[in-house]
């Protein structure tokens, strides 16, 4: 009995660490977790970059490593209602994506104050753009 109450425990101590984790930083559990049981795909962060001055205007370009381009250019902009998010913790959207076939760029974007009307527009326009000039260097067609 005594070696049931532990286990039981031990397993509501994990469930509420993993809970604490979630609600803290979900996409970055969520990268972990997939990376765990998915790893690479074989798909390759190819470059780490920025669009802008601000620290949080940066891009990760990702391609798959057999890439027979060019390929379309699949850009995403993490959530996070322009208050929280990095794209550093979206990895596993790259590697859902960029198997498929795709040149995948996660976008990060200006938060909080820095990030307020008409910034964010900017950024994501400023973003996609930088996306587009770069992806022929990752083996991407600018225009699809």
């Amino acid at each position: 009995m005594k070696i049931f109450i532990a286990l039981l425990a031990v397993a509501l101590l994990a469930g509420a660490a993993l809970l604490v984790a979630i609600r803290t930083n979900g996409p970055a559990v969520l990268n972990a977790l997939d990376r765990v049981t998915g790893g690479s795909r074989d798909v390759a962060l190819v470059a780490r970059t920025t669009y802008g001055e601000h620290p949080a205007q940066k891009l990760r370009i990702y391609a798959p490593a057999d890439a027979a381009g060019p390929l379309p250019v699949f850009v995403f902009v993490h959530g996070g209602s322009w208050s929280w998010g990095d794209p550093d913790d979206y990895d596993f959207v790259a590697r859902a994506i960029a198997p498929a076939g795709f040149v995948t760029v996660l976008a990060g974007y200006r938060l909080g104050e820095d990030g307020r009307y008409p910034a964010m527009l900017e950024d994501t326009a400023a973003a996609i753009a930088e996306a587009a000039r770069l992806a022929p260097q990752y083996g991407g067609d600018p225009a699809r």
